[in-house]
């Protein structure tokens, strides 16, 4: 295990080592309480995308943690922003009751949270034109 990030039910980690011994890992944990019950997801590494799958878990190239997705691109970890296929991005309307304040800081917010999260320029100037 290279690296190890949790909030509260929330793990994120970087395994160095095959696929198989991920699962042996993830089996073992889960066998350490009755009532507790970890799921899993993972990338596919590079080198096994040109070979049949060595598990039975969907190809996917991202993983979603919190509100970032994490992807690993010529050896960094390359973030994004995360959004559930349910987010509707309903925000406060602007002819609402609201102090001033509070409706110009929703913008402001957002923004910084762009910046905060995507790590490539491209993605960040992108996600900034949706917003």
């Amino acid at each position: 295990m290279k690296y190890l990030k949790r909030f509260l039910d929330d793990i994120f980690m970087i395994f160095l080592g095959t696929i198989g011994n991920l699962h042996k890992f993830f089996d073992e944990i889960n066998l350490i309480h009755a009532n507790i019950k970890f799921t899993m997801s993972h990338t596919t590494p590079d080198h096994e995308l040109q070979q049949p799958p060595s598990c039975a878990c969907p190809i996917i190239s991202s993983i979603p943690y919190l509100d970032t997705s994490c992807q690993i691109k010529e050896g960094q970890i390359v973030t994004d922003l995360y959004r559930k296929p349910t987010d509707k991005n309903q925000y406060l309307l602007y002819s609402s009751c609201h102090p001033a304040e509070c409706l110009q800081s929703i913008p402001y917010s957002l923004s910084t949270r762009i910046n905060r999260v995507c790590s490539e320029e491209e993605t960040r100037d992108m996600r900034l034109g949706e917003l």
